[in-house]
């Protein structure tokens, strides 16, 4: 691992500027990454393998195709594949998307805890995840438990029917039925029971991805007061209040 960052950094050195050092460099660049919003990290894996924080500028001629990735926070990776011909300069801008809540939610909506990792809670969306294939997994069980007591119950049923005349064994029959029904009962209970957990994990899924979003972009609030008088020379305050979100 030390040596995989020894290469990258040096290559970095030698091949490409990045941050402070970017705008001295600009006219001899032949290829400048740009991202917006800016400052995200830009990775390229090819010939070489370089990093650097956007705008990053390659003052070395690359050639041959690269994996390019950008990333920042509280937004989604950019991945691309790029062709460089050696000795063309070039300008690569990149745009990245924010992550929202809303596309949070819709994930954590096909598969619950994805929306949870895409926002980078990734543990909480592994546990829910896990959580919600445990809950589904019960309900196999308990409907498969609840069919066979089904099953069993109508064939005490039929039992007494063909043999419910006889007086010895009208009693023992008509029982069996009863242990079978109460069987049915509580395993229709069990089954409803699990349906619900596995609901509530659900819902509970879609409401934390929405709600409990992570403040990955600053929220603004600004407060205003103005004075002014008016004909009755008296003085009016104003307050204004504004929140950006």
């Amino acid at each position: 691992m030390n040596t995989i960052r020894t290469s990258v950094l040096l290559a970095g050195l030698l091949l490409g500027t990045a941050g402070v050092g970017v705008q001295a460099q600009d006219d001899d660049a032949l290829t400048r990454i740009i991202t917006k919003p800016n400052g995200a990290m830009v990775y390229l894996d090819g010939e070489y393998r370089l990093a650097g924080r956007a705008p990053y500028s390659l003052v070395h001629a690359l050639s041959g195709t690269y994996k390019i990735k950008a990333t920042m926070p509280g937004y989604e990776n950019y991945e691309t594949t790029y062709n460089f011909n050696q000795g063309r300069p070039r300008k690569l801008a990149i745009k990245l998307t924010k992550k929202t809540r809303f596309r949070a939610m819709m994930r954590s909506m096909f598969f619950p805890g994805w929306g949870q990792h895409y926002s980078d809670l990734r543990k909480k969306g592994f546990f829910i995840g896990v959580l919600q294939l445990a809950a589904v997994a019960q309900i196999v069980k308990a409907d498969s438990e609840y069919q066979k007591a089904v099953t069993a119950y109508n064939t005490a049923v039929q039992n007494f029917q063909a043999n419910g005349n006889s007086a010895a064994t009208r009693d023992e029959l008509l029982r069996e039925v009863s242990v079978a029904q109460a069987r049915v009962d509580e395993n229709f209970e069990t089954r409803r029971k699990t349906i619900l957990i596995a609901a509530s994990v659900y819902v509970y899924n879609l409401l934390d991805a929405l709600i409990f979003f992570p403040s990955y972009h600053k929220t603004g609030l600004g407060v205003a007061v103005g004075m002014t008088g008016d004909s009755a020379n008296q003085t009016v305050m104003t307050l204004g209040l504004r929140m950006k979100f």
